[in-house]
């Protein structure tokens, strides 16, 4: 579904007390309209509601790393940024928060944690895919205890450090767009890049999914 097609779908809940609304109110207002509490962090609530294709992040105002990167998915949009409508501002108990509804994506499978986490690392100190790729060959061969690769069980491959490094070098050739995604988020220089697994998520073909790569 393209952007504009989903945002169309995505419009802010209304019946919301008032602009104003203290958060009991606010509390209540989710409670009878189904919305239950998803997760939460140091700055946001994410609520969910069956009814729904999207989840409703309730954000304080001050984290703008998020609010950022929320106008950097409507510039660039492609499929490894979430879809997010447009915010919504309310003031509640004298603080100012942003509303958001983003796409409902389900957690990251556990085997792309590697990957994340090598990432985490090799974007601070590239400028393309291509360099990252390279840097993770590098890592390979500085890894490999033998000439080449040996005749390994499966099991002992899941132990073997450069034959773990081989499977995420293939994926990431075959995704570099997730790696030029990232370097839009660093080239954007919105703030300190925050490149962890519980800032990742997936939708249901598989597609990795960067939800909250920015720190405050």
């Amino acid at each position: 579904m393209r952007l504009e097609e989903f945002k169309r779908t995505m419009e802010i809940p209304s019946g919301i007390p008032n602009d104003h609304p203290s958060s009991s109110e606010f509390t209540k207002y989710l409670k009878d309209n189904g919305w239950k509490c998803l997760s939460f962090g140091n700055y946001s609530t994410v609520y969910e509601n069956p009814k729904y294709p999207y989840v409703m992040k309730v954000n304080r105002k001050y984290d703008r790393g998020f609010a950022n990167f929320a106008i950097l998915t409507h510039k660039f949009p492609n499929k490894h940024f979430p879809v997010i409508g447009n915010a919504k501002l309310i003031n509640m108990d004298g603080l100012k928060y942003h509303i958001y509804l983003i796409e409902r994506l389900e957690k990251l499978d556990y085997q792309y944690h590697d990957i994340i986490d090598l990432l985490a690392y090799s974007i601070d100190l590239f400028e393309n895919s291509k360099d990252v790729i390279e840097y993770v060959d590098a890592l390979i061969m500085s890894n490999l205890k033998y000439d080449k690769f040996p005749d390994l069980s499966d099991e002992q491959k899941k132990e073997d450090k450069a034959y773990r490094l081989e499977k995420w070098k293939r994926f990431l050739i075959s995704n570099t767009g997730l790696i030029d995604s990232l370097l839009v988020v660093k080239d954007a220089k919105h703030g300190s890049l925050d490149i962890k697994p519980s800032n990742f998520m997936q939708r249901k073909d598989g597609t990795i999914v960067i939800t909250d790569p920015v720190a405050g």
